[in-house]
């Protein structure tokens, strides 16, 4: 549930409250939704959660696995690498605010995993820092602010995994066009690489390879955008074996983008091989990160996977009732 009380430029809350959102999984249409196509994305059950505890000085305090941060609203920190989409999800709020704040981020997956931990922090401080000011919590303007606030941290960003944490669900997500909810009542699982990608690096190598092709490319992004409309048809009827052959077609397609790596392969066939298993491809930017297969692991297999409920639920306000 969403904060709805107004107080533009004043301090309201004085109680301690929790922001979370879900983490969350492209299953299709990467690099191709940079440049207009659709892409498949959805939410997971794991979230990530941020606790606001209001102070009464102007010293505010982040906890998180990643690091901490202390300062004041007249003075803050010098921006570090680990916390920056934080920091700058901050910066916009704290001259409004009159009094502190500690903040803790818990999360129930790794940042390293490709989870869409940076889409979900984004949104969960853009949230507690409007819920502060007593604000009115609108998903589309919080939307905006978030995806403001990664664009100008990544130089690029489609907003498909903000769509996916804010909304929750699986769906049909667009850049301009919003996200079109789909059946999400479906199994999937992740394996994690063991590689951690950058996806702005990523992105720029496969921008140098369409430099060099770009008509070919075009072609491969139309495939991709195709796909999408099959695989979002063939959830309306719970065919979850064409949605498999699609994923399957759709890593062939990242890996002629030259995002793939004889690991991602490795983890790709091996995936498909197992019975429970309907396809398998790289999720994500690719050359790191998770391989996502849609159903659930059924024989023996020596993978590492991490088991995924679409989560329904997207971004949840919740008072703890404490000072």
């Amino acid at each position: 549930m969403l904060g709805t009380e107004r107080g533009e430029g004043m301090q309201r809350s004085e109680s301690a409250f929790r922001v979370s959102a879900p983490g969350s999984l492209m299953l299709l249409g990467e690099h191709a939704v940079l440049h207009g196509r659709r892409a498949l994305v959805c939410a997971v059950e794991q979230r990530l959660t941020l606790t606001l505890s209001p102070r009464t000085d102007r010293n505010f305090t982040v906890r998180s696995a990643l690091g901490a941060l202390e300062g004041t609203l007249d003075a803050p920190p010098s921006e570090r690498r680990s916390l920056r989409f934080v920091q700058r999800s901050l910066a916009p709020y704290l001259p409004s605010l009159t009094t502190g704040f500690d903040i803790r981020i818990d999360a129930d997956f790794s940042d390293q995993i490709g989870f869409g931990s940076s889409a979900a922090v984004t949104l969960c401080v853009h949230a507690a820092m409007q819920r502060i000011l007593g604000r009115q919590i609108d998903r589309k303007g919080l939307f905006e602010a978030a995806y403001e606030t990664v664009l100008a941290l990544q130089g690029i960003a489609s907003g498909a995994d903000l769509a996916a944490s804010l909304w929750g669900g699986a769906g049909v997500y667009r850049i301009g066009r919003g996200i079109e909810p789909l059946w999400s009542d479906f199994p999937l699982c992740a394996v994690y690489s063991g590689v951690k990608s950058s996806t702005p690096e990523v992105v720029g190598i496969v921008e140098t390879h369409r430099g060099r092709h770009p008509r070919l490319f075009e072609r491969i992004f139309d495939s991709m955008d195709e796909s999408v409309g099959i695989a979002a048809r063939a959830l309306c009827r719970h065919a979850l074996a064409e949605v498999g052959a699609i994923l399957d077609i759709n890593h062939g397609l990242l890996s002629a983008l030259g995002v793939s790596t004889e690991r991602l392969d490795t983890i790709v066939h091996t995936l498909r091989r197992d019975p429970g298993i309907f396809g398998a491809k790289i999720s994500g930017a690719g050359l790191g990160d998770c391989v996502v297969g849609l159903g659930r692991v059924e024989g023996v297999c020596a993978l590492p996977t991490i088991s995924i409920t679409p989560a329904r639920e997207g971004l949840r306000l919740d008072e703890t009732g404490s000072r």
